[in-house]
């Protein structure tokens, strides 16, 4: 796959494209629907997506959304759906700014060749969001372009969208999300130093970094997961909160590797999330927290084993 980032000056125009435009943050069930027909066909694919999030740009301090998909996920995804070209545009305000029909005939048409244009049901790009259905429909007799408008991709009788999956993992539902996005959750970080109150406990947890910091993580909890390191996956548990029975502190990020011994600091752990197995609690003593995290122990090996 060809990536072009925030400069076209050296993009192979082919005026054969088949071009979808979007954020496509998840790459979910419908955006690999979408995404599937821009590529059949024998004709140049080319996914054109923004960074940052526009919704980072147009948001107000403290309400940016947080992101499923950061630059190294999304690139690996379009790689797997076989896409060929991946532009990546900087959205900031000059691009937010930009008409509508600029972008489409300056940047879609013009540098990237548009003969035939992929878009969802609900899609709309551009200055005031005015790219819509019926202003493409028009512009397609205009400039003899091919425009296909797809369907809702629905699952469980509910329309798969990004905000659908991020409400789900604010919930904890990370085993909804998986379906919604035809894969389990992933975020990654790196191995730092704690406070090591896990060992003193009986379970020495590897308290991550994760990165990048805007990355969406799921709701405070218990979590069965997958930790891997270069390549090798191991059953884990997951601990994500502020440790309200040692007094709420600072977001805490730390994975419990089953049956694991070796040394992690330093180390980045891809972990990838199966299913929660409850909220974060304040317990009244210690031992009633390590009663707890026996139960949890208990109860995440046997959901391993049924996997």
């Amino acid at each position: 796959m060809q990536i072009f980032e925030y400069d076209l000056s050296n993009f192979p125009r082919d005026d054969n494209s088949v071009v979808t435009v979007g954020t496509f943050d998840g790459l979910h069930l419908g955006h690999q629907d979408l995404i599937s027909r821009v590529v059949k066909g024998g004709y140049p694919s080319v996914v054109v997506t923004f960074y940052p999030h526009p919704q980072k740009v147009v948001a107000r301090p403290g309400n940016e959304v947080k992101i499923l998909t950061p630059p190294e996920e999304k690139v690996t995804w379009m790689e797997n759906l076989d896409v060929e070209r991946l532009v990546v545009l900087n959205f900031n305000r000059d691009l937010l700014n930009m008409t509508t029909e600029d972008f489409l005939k300056h940047t879609l048409i013009e540098r990237i060749g548009l003969k035939k244009m992929v878009i969802g049901y609900d899609h709309a790009f551009g200055k005031s969001r005015g790219g819509n259905i019926e202003f493409l429909e028009k512009k397609s007799r205009e400039y003899d372009f091919e425009l296909e408008v797809v369907k809702p991709y629905y699952h469980n009788d509910k329309i798969v969208s990004s905000t659908g999956i991020r409400r789900a993992i604010a919930r904890g539902e990370v085993d909804i999300a998986a379906e919604m996005l035809g894969r389990n959750y992933t975020f990654w970080g790196w191995v730092i130093k704690g406070d090591c109150r896990g060992a003193t406990l009986g379970y020495p947890t590897a308290n991550l970094r994760v990165t990048p910091d805007y990355k969406m993580l799921p709701g405070n909890g218990v979590y069965v997961v997958f930790a891997s390191i270069e390549g090798k996956r191991y059953p884990a548990l997951l601990y994500i909160g502020n440790r309200p029975t040692y007094g709420f502190g600072e977001l805490s990020v730390e994975v419990f590797l089953l049956d694991f011994k070796g040394y992690l600091y330093g180390e980045r752990l891809v972990i990838e999330m199966i299913k929660r197995l409850r909220g974060d609690i304040a317990f009244k003593n210690q031992d009633e927290l390590i009663n707890q995290m026996h139960a949890d122990e208990k109860l995440g090996r046997e959901i391993i084993d049924s996997l």
